[in-house]
C-alpha cells in the first residue's frame, strides 16, 4: 500500500487528497498504474500532465501534401478540425506536417499537437523511408487528459498503427526541500517500482525498473523512469517531475 502524504509544512484539506487519489486511479485504467502509485509517492500536488505518443505507418508517404491529408485525417479522428495552415518543414532526409487542430479545451492549458513525418533512414548502402505519427498532448485538467488519451488511442486503432507512448506528471511541494526529505522521497518512488537508479546528476535520475513495461536506450543503458527535483526561490516552491521512460518535459 502507497501513502499518499504531503509532509511540506501546510494544511491540505482530505478533500483535496482523495480527489487526487482518485484522479491517479482514475488515469491508471489508460496508462501504466505503477506509475501513478510512484507519482502518489512524492506527495506533490499535481497540477500538470503530458502526454506523447508515437507510432510508424505500415506504408510511407513521401509528398508533403500526402503527409498534410494524413495530419489532417489523424486530427478528426481526434474529433478535432484541421485548424490554421500547418507548419512544413522540408530537410535533407526528411519531410514534416506538424499542425495544432482547433477543438474545445478540456482543461487550463490544455493543448494537442499532431505531426507527420516521413524519415529517410540511412539502413547500409541504402535509404529506407519510414513514416511517423506523433500526437502529444498536455492538461492541467485530470478529465481532459483521459479524454485526450482515449481519442488518440481510437485514432491509432484507426490507423492500424501500434504507438509507443512517454508519460510525465508535474507537481509541486511547498518550500524547498531538505537533503534527508529529498533522499526520502527519492527513496520511496524508487522503492514502488523497485528501480536501480542509473544515473543521478543534482536532483534529476535515470533509472530501471523491472516494473515498467517499455524503455528507451541512452548511452548504452536501457532506461524506463526518470524524476526531477528543482526549487523556485521566487515561489518558495519544489517542483517534482516524474516520467516514464523519459520525461517529455520539466
Amino acid at each position: 500500500m502507497v501513502r499518499f502524504s504531503f509532509r511540506c509544512g501546510q494544511m491540505v484539506p482530505l478533500g483535496l487528497v482523495a480527489l487526487a487519489m482518485a484522479s491517479i486511479l482514475w488515469l491508471s485504467e489508460i496508462v501504466p498504474g505503477p506509475f501513478w502509485r510512484a507519482w502518489a509517492a512524492t506527495g506533490a500536488l499535481p497540477n500538470r500532465f503530458y502526454y506523447t505518443s508515437w507510432g510508424v505507418w505500415n506504408h510511407h508517404f513521401s509528398s508533403v501534401g500526402a503527409l498534410e491529408k494524413e495530419a489532417n485525417s489523424a486530427a478528426l479522428a481526434l474529433g478535432r478540425t484541421p485548424g490554421a495552415t500547418p507548419d512544413v518543414t522540408v530537410g535533407g532526409l526528411f519531410r514534416q506536417v506538424r499542425l495544432v487542430p482547433a477543438g474545445p479545451p478540456t482543461g487550463s492549458g490544455d493543448g494537442v499537437t499532431v505531426v507527420a513525418q516521413t524519415l529517410n533512414q540511412r539502413l547500409g548502402l541504402g535509404e529506407k523511408p519510414v513514416t511517423y505519427l506523433v500526437i502529444d498532448v498536455k492538461s492541467a485538467s485530470l478529465s481532459g487528459i483521459k479524454k485526450e488519451i482515449r481519442r488518440i488511442q481510437t485514432a491509432y486503432r484507426r490507423f492500424r498503427i501500434r504507438p509507443w507512448d512517454d508519460v510525465s506528471a508535474t507537481g509541486t511541494i511547498r518550500g524547498k526541500l531538505t537533503p534527508a526529505r529529498y533522499r526520502t522521497l527519492r527513496r520511496r518512488v524508487l522503492a514502488v517500482l523497485a528501480a536501480r537508479p542509473l544515473e543521478s546528476v543534482g536532483g534529476n535520475i535515470s533509472a530501471l525498473s523491472p516494473v515498467l513495461q517499455s524503455s528507451i536506450t541512452v548511452a548504452g543503458k536501457a532506461i524506463n523512469l526518470q524524476m526531477a527535483v528543482t526549487f523556485d526561490p521566487r515561489r518558495d516552491l519544489t517542483r517534482v517531475s516524474l516520467g516514464t521512460p523519459v520525461l517529455a518535459t520539466y
